[in-house]
């Protein structure tokens, strides 16, 4: 007899591991009140830029911040996702999607500061 895979799923369901424990994982989204830039939509790079500015005025060392819009580009949130060093970050791109998908957003913009000021694009960043 041939086994397919539903029938194989169902014998793995009748026969459980036993004292196998299984983590059940509940994910939340609080919004806080405040709002930074409230919901302007951004008509240009630079005005994104101008928003997020403040984020990293202060910096020294290299930071990635990730904003999510809405199907309007509206901004709905900011999340700082990685702190580096002097001159560089490492990013996980799994944290700037998960990010993004937590806030069901339709589109996103990353950025990154050079703390020495200089804004040419270093390899890395290319």
């Amino acid at each position: 007899m041939v086994k397919t895979t539903e029938m194989e799923i169902k014998s793995m369901m009748e026969r459980p591991i036993p004292k196998k424990k299984i983590g059940i994982i509940r994910l939340k989204v609080e919004k806080e009140q405040k709002s930074l830039w409230g919901m302007k939509r951004f008509r240009s790079p630079k005005e994104a830029v101008e928003a997020v500015s403040p984020m990293f005025a202060y910096s020294d060392r290299e930071i990635v911040a990730v904003l999510s819009f809405n199907s309007k580009m509206e901004p709905m949130a900011a999340e700082i996702v990685a702190v580096g060093g002097l001159n560089a970050s490492y990013v996980d791109v799994k944290n700037v999607f998960k990010f993004a998908i937590l806030n069901q957003a339709a589109y996103v913009m990353c950025f990154h500061n050079h703390p020495s000021g200089d804004p040419e694009a270093s390899p890395d960043d290319e």
